[in-house]
């Protein structure tokens, strides 16, 4: 998976002449760490939207060719200055003049072309002031049942604060488990979270960075209470994303501060939950013992949750969550493997999903 970001947000300048401007912007195409750009060639459409979207196509376009290895390019639109109609946003994918990126597609996506999330500037607005678009990226995303999902990005380099490759791989797989009629999508059990007449799911999520998979299952499955919660770095850019997306009517959502390995807040260790879930929180193994201990409380509290984590493992270090795990008495109770579409047919990658459930009680526990 490869996502278009902003290196440089779009900036209205002034024009050779008193007749024009441009906007200026610049943008790579990188893996979910930054850590690698798009090693292959690809077409690019660059488009300038009016911010209210009553239009159906933008206002104007541009193809950009990506070429293998490259690390950003510049991308430049040319106006009249009379002409700018108000506030625009800059919008760049690999598919021209559509608004959203359909999850199915990400999922059954063809491996002739590499899979690129699209990218969405903020607002400029020269009649306001507003000269530089904000250092956010936004995604937009329609799921199975039409169901926009729109989440937000830094452009910076906190990681805490972008989407990552499991986060985004989970929420595209759980919305297929979700929509889909009598279980065609194989899942285990404790993600067929269609709850009976009257009762209530309970969910909290792990490390949520910008809240995309709690806010997913908070519009897909009806009767969910849900809690995101992460480190207070993470909280404006959650709380954000989670007034910006509809969700199911009778569902509710919220952020809470919650550091692994410390006392868990009353508003977490106040209630039972069904379900624990993470993704992308094993990548530092350093890490792993608080929020293995964080996992081993909620379901102390919670004796029939089951757990649910999904990673792409990047490095063999990794493997001691799992060593962490099986002295907290968690035991693997079944794993799939979802595909990662990588940039060709040779690069595959995937991300694993392991539902854990607590087999007796801890040693931890015990003490």
């Amino acid at each position: 998976m490869r996502y278009i970001r902003f290196l440089k947000t779009p900036r209205i300048v002034d024009g050779d002449d008193l007749k024009t401007c441009r906007i200026d912007c610049l943008i790579t195409i990188t893996s979910d760490l930054g850590d690698s750009f798009l090693p292959c060639d690809i077409t690019l459409s660059a488009e300038l939207w009016s911010d209210d979207l009553v239009e159906k196509k933008p206002i104007t376009s541009r193809k950009v060719e990506w070429k293998s290895y490259m690390r950003n390019s510049p991308i430049t639109f040319l106006l009249p200055r009379n002409s700018i109609p108000g506030p625009l946003r800059v919008r760049i994918s690999a598919e021209a003049e559509s608004r959203a990126d359909q999850f199915d597609k990400l999922r059954n996506h063809d491996a002739e072309v590499p899979a690129v999330l699209s990218a969405w500037s903020a607002m400029i607005d020269p009649f306001t002031g507003v000269i530089e678009a904000e250092k956010r990226i936004e995604r937009r995303l329609i799921n199975l049942a039409k169901q926009p999902m729109t989440i937000w990005e830094e452009t910076g380099e906190s990681i805490a604060r972008h989407l990552w490759d499991a986060g985004l791989t989970l929420s595209v797989y759980l919305d297929r488990v979700m929509a889909l009629p009598k279980w065609s999508e194989p899942a285990p059990e404790a993600l067929r979270l269609q709850p009976g007449s009257g009762e209530r799911v309970r969910i909290i999520e792990l490390g949520t960075g910008c809240g995309m998979v709690g806010i997913g299952l908070a519009q897909t499955i009806p009767n969910a209470d849900v809690i995101v919660t992460d480190l207070s770095e993470a909280e404006e850019i959650a709380r954000f994303n989670i007034d910006q997306n509809g969700i199911s009517r009778t569902s509710s959502i919220k952020f809470q501060t919650l550091e692994w390995g410390k006392p868990l807040p009353s508003s977490v260790s106040g209630r039972a939950f069904d379900l624990v879930i993470a993704a992308d929180c094993t990548y530092n193994p350093d890490s792993s013992p608080e929020f293995v201990a964080t996992i081993s409380q909620l379901v102390t509290l919670s004796p029939k949750a089951k757990v649910i984590v999904a990673m792409k493992v990047r490095h063999s270090s990794e493997e001691v969550f799992f060593t962490l795990m099986a002295e907290a008495n968690f035991v693997v109770e079944s794993k799939f493997v979802l595909p990662l579409h990588g940039d060709d047919e040779d690069s595959e990658e995937a991300v694993d999903v392991f539902l854990f459930g607590r087999n007796g009680k801890s040693e931890n526990d015990k003490q």
